[in-house]
């Protein structure tokens, strides 16, 4: 009888060994279960639609808005001014853009911070500012020296679905 016991005890040490053995981590810790999906919230669902026809330009250290832009295909630099009624420009940049300056008649008058001074009124083709492209503007060019930068005013502005000042950014938006 002692031997059954014996037996019997060992069976349990043994089978209850065994048993610990299976339910243990010791199967389970090296298998590698794909990570549950993230689940999507409704508004993330939909793609992202980049609109093409809006700009954002960064406030430079100065405190102004410049930004390169074409004017007729060209390169010029501009400072971005709200006090400006149109677009200006200075005389090299008209020259740079291929207007005639020997056909130019310096008989309008501008009002500037430094007093009124003459300009020649152009047309220009474009100005495109990044994805932002306006056609048929008018321009006033300034006699060498009168105008340090080339400006875009309201006239271009006032064009555009929206233009605001946000978090160091002018944002502007083609209609």
């Amino acid at each position: 009888m002692f031997k059954v016991v014996k037996n019997f005890i060992f069976g349990l040490i043994l089978g209850g060994g065994f048993l610990y053995f299976l339910t243990s981590d010791y199967f389970t810790q090296n298998i590698k279960t794909p990570a549950p999906k993230p689940t999507a919230k409704k508004n993330e669902e939909q793609p992202v639609r980049m609109n093409l026809g809006e700009v954002k330009i960064i406030q430079s250290s100065n405190g102004h808005y410049e930004t390169d832009a074409l004017v007729n295909y060209a390169p010029v630099r501009f400072l971005i001014d709200t006090g400006a009624s149109h677009i200006a420009l200075t005389y090299d940049d008209a020259r740079n853009i291929g207007i005639d300056m020997e056909m130019l008649d310096f008989d309008d008058l501008a009002q500037t911070a430094g007093g009124v001074v003459k300009v020649a009124t152009v047309q220009l083709k474009s100005v495109s500012v990044q994805h932002i492209e306006l056609k048929n503007l008018s321009a006033s060019v300034f006699k060498k020296g009168d105008l340090p930068i080339s400006l875009i005013g309201m006239s271009f502005l006032n064009r555009l679905a929206f233009f605001k000042f946000e978090n160091s950014l002018l944002i502007m938006e083609q209609k």
